[in-house]
């Protein structure tokens, strides 16, 4: 029993101390290097249901391999996040949100962001919201479209009011 413990508390230190190597060398936070070290090692230990993988939903355990997947792809054969396309660095930064969220089980207060047009622009612009910020916009869109469908002139007045 107590050597186990021992164990576990020198491979915390281990995984501490390699997180320090990687904030040390990847400053900014652009270098794929380090993002695909640290997610190959959550991918290794959520595998093997090891720590605090030990109690994740079998569903919640998909969606994360399926964002690392993503991370990998975008990743594969590059040096710097800088080096990627605009679009390509928003999925990424998406993909890598949604895999702190899936961690953390804060699912709802990731963000997400999107590229689009404004109406009569052709600029792009980039939009980044929480998730429940978008759900709760889309709920109160649907909302106003069901709303606005509906008239309740009872006096055949000719004009609706909502």
């Amino acid at each position: 029993m107590r050597k186990s413990r021992l164990i576990a508390a020198t491979l915390a230190a281990f995984a501490f101390l390699s997180c320090l190597h990687a904030v040390a060398e990847n400053t900014d936070g652009t270098s794929a290097k380090v993002i695909l070290d640290q997610q190959q090692q959550i991918r290794t230990e959520a595998g093997a249901r090891q720590g605090r993988y030990r109690d994740m939903a079998q569903a919640n355990l998909e969606a994360l391999f399926v964002e690392q997947d993503n991370v990998t792809r975008l990743l594969r054969g590059i040096d710097d996040t800088r080096q990627l396309p605009e679009r390509d660095q928003i999925a990424l930064f998406n993909s890598l949100e949604a895999i702190e969220g899936i961690l953390n089980d804060t699912q709802d207060e990731r963000l997400v962001c999107e590229r689009f047009k404004p109406i009569g622009s052709n600029r792009t612009e980039v939009s980044c919201r929480t998730a429940e910020q978008r759900r709760l916009e889309r709920a109160n869109a649907e909302k106003d479209m069901t709303r606005d469908q509906r008239c309740n002139d009872v006096w055949s007045s000719g004009h609706c009011t909502n």
